[in-house]
């Protein structure tokens, strides 16, 4: 396949562009970086999130892997633990690498085994070729990582990335140009701006209007998206309009628009979405979450806890559920329910940010809780005391029994100063 000298592939882990917390979603962050050179046709960016409905996804990552002029790595313990990354996606970059010249540009997103880990190509198995990504110049060291910095560090490091692809992906790029401002693309909608008062179904039939190739419904959903991850709410919404228009049982497009209509607090309008892809058979947990937030603004506090009740049922590993359910208990005077569901969030394996939260509603409430660093003690205390209940009902004489009593009182003790 010929090297398209615009195409940037970006390979990540899932994990590392999850977070809820938007500033630690990686690949997010990089492609609003580079959305200004995709604007101006100077980039084209690739990834598994452009990736259509129903469309093969190894078929289509492979087709852009050989087709990039440059990749970016966002290197994690988890990108280095995917086997689709060593096994598909690396060595196919390595042998272009070689074969063709490919630049590869390794960003260390957290503290991880870069230096250690070893990868073989053209066969991720039997090389014969091996290599390590240490060997490659990375954008920040291994022991500087972006998780370590403060957000502006951050913004130089994948601002150096932005700008090194400026000139690997482009030849002779026209900074400065004073033609510059006629090669930037023109949208549909510059020629001629919208009145304030013209309904979105309008707009839609204008631009449609215009001379455009026929789109796909998984063209409108994943613009959609990307519209709605950049918080433009009247795209996305104009975008998810024309997927549900051309396949009407598309359910993940009313799922979204549904979303959308939340965050323009349009209640009434992401209940009948979410209602819409449930009936088409989107029953996630997270639509039933988002459901019930929509309830719980609504002021509909029966719907919104069963639909937190069915969220946890499908998710129960989910903090996000809890808290919420957590939040409308707090609201309406039940605290012990609430405590109890900000308790669980505390013994999930989940992000140490929702942990703090739970633990901050927790002290609001006047609940003590275990700081962080004394949860494992906490939980060492805990098993003790119940050995010693243990040995206490098997003691044979009575002096037995009072000695192991003075340990039990003992670790209760210090459990209560524990916080537990």
């Amino acid at each position: 396949m010929a090297t398209d000298l615009k195409a940037v592939f970006i390979s990540y882990a899932h994990e590392d562009n999850e977070s809820p917390d938007r500033s630690k979603r990686w690949l997010d962050r990089l492609t609003q970086f580079l959305q200004p050179l995709v604007q101006q046709d100077e980039l084209t960016i690739c990834s598994d999130q452009d990736i259509g409905l129903g469309e093969n996804w190894h078929a289509h990552i492979q087709k852009h892997l050989n087709g990039a002029r440059a990749a970016v790595l966002l290197v994690s313990p988890a990108f280095l633990a995917s086997k689709y990354v060593r096994n598909s996606e690396l060595p196919v970059l390595l042998r272009n690498a070689k074969e063709r010249g490919v630049k590869i540009i390794p960003v260390i997103v957290r503290r991880c085994l870069f230096e250690e880990t070893k990868f073989k190509y053209p066969d991720p198995k039997t090389g014969p070729d091996e290599f390590t990504l240490a060997s490659i110049q990375s954008s920040n060291s291994p022991t500087n990582p972006l998780s370590g910095m403060t957000e502006d560090e951050q913004d130089q490091v994948l601002l150096k990335v932005a700008r090194a692809l400026i000139n690997l992906a482009v030849p002779n790029p026209r900074v400065g140009s004073s033609e510059s401002g006629s090669a930037r693309p023109v949208s549909q909608s510059s020629s001629a701006h919208p009145r304030i008062s013209e309904s979105r179904k309008d707009r839609r039939r204008r631009t449609s209007a215009s001379a455009q190739p026929a789109q796909t419904a998984a063209d409108c959903y994943n613009r959609g998206l990307r519209y709605l991850s950049d918080e433009n709410y009247d795209q996305a919404l104009d975008s998810l309009d024309q997927a549900i228009e051309i396949d009407p049982t598309l359910a993940v497009a009313y799922y979204n628009r549904g979303l959308t209509h939340y965050f323009r607090r349009d209640e009434h309008l992401a209940i009948q979405d979410f209602d819409h892809a449930l009936e088409l058979g989107f029953g996630d947990a997270i639509l039933f979450r988002n459901r019930g937030n929509a309830f719980s603004r609504k002021g509909d506090v029966a719907r919104a806890l069963a639909d937190y009740a069915q969220a946890i049922a499908l998710d129960p590993q989910n903090p996000l559920a809890y808290l919420n359910r957590g939040e409308v208990y707090e609201n309406t005077l039940r605290k012990d329910l609430a405590s109890a569901d900000y308790k669980t969030i505390l013994s999930l394996e989940c992000d140490p940010q929702m942990q703090e939260i739970a633990r901050t509603r927790l002290r609001a409430m006047g609940v003590k809780v275990a700081a962080p660093q004394a949860a494992s003690a906490l939980s060492i205390w805990q098993k003790k005391l119940a050995f010693l209940q243990a040995e206490e009902a098997r003691a044979a004489d009575a002096e037995q029994k009072f000695s192991i009593q003075q340990r039990v009182e003992e670790a209760q003790a210090k459990i209560q100063e524990l916080g537990g």
